[in-house]
């Protein structure tokens, strides 16, 4: 027992690996002589490191996907995306509502195109009145009656009216006409039938020729029309020759147009006449020829050199007979001048004309004559007698007045003091 060996004992070694996501990690002690397992230990594995992505879009129909990527092992899995919400328009109108039936209003999914349906309420009855109409003397008339507009559903219908009949009248006699005779009618107050009675021949047809001339004068178209109807029997239309007679400043001118005969007899000849407007007058101004005191003047006028009229105005508008006569001008008085003057004597008064002439022309304009009184008598020789005259001188003086000596009485003596006084103030 002596060559007994000890045991060499066990050579360890150890080995590891990390845990993954895939995969637990591990650590093992094994003998490297026997091969002996010495210990071991299992490591937990270590979480998935995740990642995301939608791989699938979701509609409004169908679910999305979403797929989980490990970015450690590569593993996977999905999980789903919820539907989308419809994205709906605002809808048509695929059936119109009534007053009978209910509409329907469609929509549309604008991702999908999945539809929907929803009712339109009914529409209220439009009720109008349907006018009646009056019954007339041969046809029925109806009430007023509600229907509905749309479906024509009546609310309450209209009921006949019994026509009323004709209310016949006599009327005005109507007179008859060219083509129609004349009658007394008979006639419906309502309706206006009429009845005719007294029945009188028309009258016929009363055609006269009337005349149209053309604007340019240049054509006469003749009718032949009715004068109670203008019925037109007959039409006819000719030409016109034309003859001028030219104006001139005194008077107008004439154009004078003159038809063509007819082929109709029952047409005439007709004339035309139009005036054409007078010529200016060719005036020229003569002077004013100015009055004086002796002869009259004449006024400022215009002569036509074409006709030798005269006028007031230069545009001849207001002719003349003569041309205008100014009045003479008043005289301008001169300085009085003495003329035919005799002197006084013992037996007789003496006189004197005291005259105005014009200064301008000479014209005599005033005389007036002016008487001086009696000399006294003068008896210087003292014979008895006047030394000028030769007179008896009385006793006492002559008068002034009547050449008397007044020496009587008391009466005569008062006479000669009045004429002495009346003799003093006539010198």
């Amino acid at each position: 027992m002596d060559d007994f060996v000890s045991p060499l004992g066990h050579a360890e070694k150890t080995y590891s690996q990390d845990s993954t996501c895939a995969e637990n990690g591990f650590t093992i002690t094994i003998c490297t002589r026997c091969g002996e397992t010495l210990s071991k230990e299992i490591l937990p594995r270590l979480d998935h490191n995740w990642t995301s992505e939608v791989t699938q879009n979701p509609t409004c129909t169908a679910l999305g996907v979403k797929t989980f990527t490990c970015s450690g092992c590569g593993a996977t899995y999905t999980e789903p995306v919820d539907l989308l919400a419809h994205d709906w328009d605002d809808g048509v109108v695929t059936k119109e509502p009534s007053c009978t039936e209910a509409g329907e209003m469609t929509y549309t999914c604008a991702t999908g195109g999945e539809t929907r349906t929803e009712p339109i309420d009914k529409l209220d009855h439009k009720i109008v009145l349907v006018p009646g109409k009056a019954a007339t003397c041969e046809e029925p008339g109806l009430t007023d009656g509600w229907q509905c507009e749309t479906c024509q559903k009546w609310f309450a219908e209209q009921q006949p009216i019994e026509p009323t009949g004709h209310d016949m009248q006599i009327q005005s006699y109507v007179a008859p006409t060219c083509e129609e005779g004349g009658y007394a009618p008979f006639v419906c107050s309502r309706c206006g039938y009429t009845e005719k009675t007294d029945p009188e021949p028309a009258l016929g047809h009363d055609y006269q020729p009337t005349y149209e001339w053309s604007a340019d004068n240049s054509t006469v178209t003749a009718s032949l029309v009715c004068t109670r109807c203008d019925d037109v029997q007959a039409k006819e239309t000719v030409g016109t020759v034309c003859k001028t007679v030219e104006a001139t400043c005194m008077n107008p001118g004439l154009l004078t147009y003159t038809s063509e005969g007819f082929a109709n007899k029952a047409f005439y000849v007709q004339t035309k006449t139009i005036e054409i407007a007078q010529k200016p007058h060719m005036t020229t101004q003569i002077r004013e020829v100015s009055p004086t005191c002796d002869r009259e003047g004449v006024g400022s006028y215009w002569t036509c050199g074409t006709c030798d009229g005269i006028f007031e105005d230069e545009a001849a508008t207001r002719p003349l007979e003569e041309p205008p006569v100014l009045p003479k001008l008043p005289h301008t008085p001169g300085e009085p001048v003495t003329e035919n003057e005799t002197a006084a004597t013992c037996t007789a008064e003496g006189s004197y004309d005291t005259v105005v002439y014009c200064f301008a022309c000479g014209q005599e304009l005033s005389r007036e004559t002016t008487e001086t009184p009696v000399l006294d008598h003068a008896d210087a020789d003292n014979d008895g007698h006047c030394d000028a005259c030769g007179e008896q001188m009385q006793g006492g003086d002559h008068c002034k007045v009547c050449g008397k000596i007044h020496n009587g009485g008391f009466f005569d003596k008062l006479t000669g003091f009045f004429h002495k006084i009346i003799g003093i103030f006539k010198r």
